[in-house]
């Protein structure tokens, strides 16, 4: 497959894209690697590259073969090329740090009974969801609960594997997609469990770093009003209080 501007991506190009940031104001480049569905091709979740390949989904016939998941699969799986380390490696040597962003709620299409962006645990775990006591309604009913271990093993399971294959010099935890993380009347309780969650991140990331022998940040994303983070069950200031 090819760029709309005609340009095959080959290793050369992946390098080409990256070197046009070199000498200007940019000092972080953040490379996003999953929404509900992971970019690259990974154990723990499944992938665009998967998505190219499937021919039903929810029951349904599906061909994603002419959309995103082509050059996805034509770059990582035909080529053989890993794009987000070869950006990372022309990253640190252009002199940009590297950093991986995880879109920790993610809703687009969510109503789709098929999409790209959605995953046979999407479908399968509809229990794990916001809302499971009504119908589902709006944008946000069917966004994960991080109220439910379920999914915090599944978010935490996919940080970790990422981190074994990348080499970043910081990750980002998304929750602007979605603040809704909780079930409606849950938030209060979602503050204790996604400051012990945010615990759980930092340790991964202190173990990658001691295997890189380098430090990796963490950002997250969040709300700019302190109070309107508490009711959605975020207390980012008692984050960066406990380091």
């Amino acid at each position: 497959t090819r760029l709309r501007a005609g340009i095959a991506v080959d290793r050369a190009e992946a390098e080409r894209f990256i070197d046009a940031y070199r000498n200007t104001h940019v000092t972080d480049f953040v490379i996003c690697v999953t929404s509900r569905i992971s970019t690259y091709p990974s154990k723990s979740r499944e992938s665009l590259a998967d998505k190219y390949l499937k021919k039903t989904e929810n029951g349904r016939p599906v061909d994603y073969t002419s959309g995103v998941a082509a050059p996805a699969y034509d770059i990582f799986v035909r080529r053989g090329i890993d794009l987000y380390a070869v950006w990372i490696e022309r990253l640190r040597s252009a002199g940009i740090t590297p950093w991986i962003s995880f879109r920790m709620n993610d809703c687009h299409c969510n109503a789709d009974e098929t999409h790209w962006l959605l995953t046979d645990f999407y479908h399968e775990n509809r229990h794990l969801r916001r809302v499971v006591h009504r119908p589902p309604d709006g944008y946000f009913d069917r966004c994960y609960d991080y109220g439910r271990a379920e999914i915090r093993d599944y978010q935490l399971a996919y940080i970790a594997k990422t981190l074994e294959r990348y080499d970043p010099y910081g990750i980002e935890l998304d929750w602007q997609r979605e603040l809704a993380c909780f079930r409606p009347g849950g938030e209060h309780e979602g503050i204790a469990i996604l400051t012990r969650f945010m615990g759980e991140v930092k340790r991964l990331a202190a173990a990658a770093a001691q295997r890189r022998g380098h430090g990796i940040r963490i950002a997250a994303r969040v709300h700019a009003d302190p109070g309107i983070n508490l009711e959605w069950g975020f207390d980012p200031i008692s984050w960066a209080r406990a380091g």
